[in-house]
């Protein structure tokens, strides 16, 4: 936008911008929520399609039984479902960084970037490298989101 675009349109656009952002992240929570859901379905016998291999393979070079995989499988449905919750909520609330709450906004970040955080470093205790590197990536976009977000003038 030049010098002469209004400052109220600059606003109005940047704000479309950072809902943009949030939007995306509360369909990304949500398709990979729904996905696990889906594979903890079928871990317990509810349902008789989709597949869980990748936890069992990582976890298998430490002879990690099948309950170990169900807890921690469960727990990670649980936090990318707190995350997609969250990042709903930010993106109903959020209407420019003047008007939001910052606890409001922050918690779906914290949320994802900590579940990625554990995921890294699961990546690199279970050997699991070729996940390692995506899990990074994920991790960068989730900080220049929230960069974006929390720290572009409106």
């Amino acid at each position: 936008m030049d010098a002469q675009t209004p400052p109220s349109t600059k606003t109005a656009a940047l704000v479309a911008i950072k809902r943009g952002l949030l939007l995306y992240w509360a369909l990304w929570c949500s398709v990979i929520f729904a996905t696990h859901a889906i594979f903890e379905l079928k871990a317990f016998g509810l349902i008789r399609f989709a597949d869980l291999p990748l936890l069992s393979s990582s976890t298998a070079i430490y002879g990690a039984a099948a309950g170990e995989h169900g807890v921690w499988s469960i727990g990670v449905v649980v936090w990318e479902g707190a995350a997609a919750v969250v990042f709903w909520i930010a993106l109903r609330k959020f209407r420019g960084r003047k008007s939001s709450q910052t606890a409001a906004l922050a918690a779906p970040f914290a949320l994802a970037f900590s579940l990625f955080a554990v995921f890294v470093i699961a990546d690199h205790l279970f050997l699991n490298s070729a996940y390692q590197a995506m899990h990074l990536r994920i991790m960068a976009a989730l900080s220049v989101s929230f960069l974006v977000v929390f720290f572009l003038p409106e």
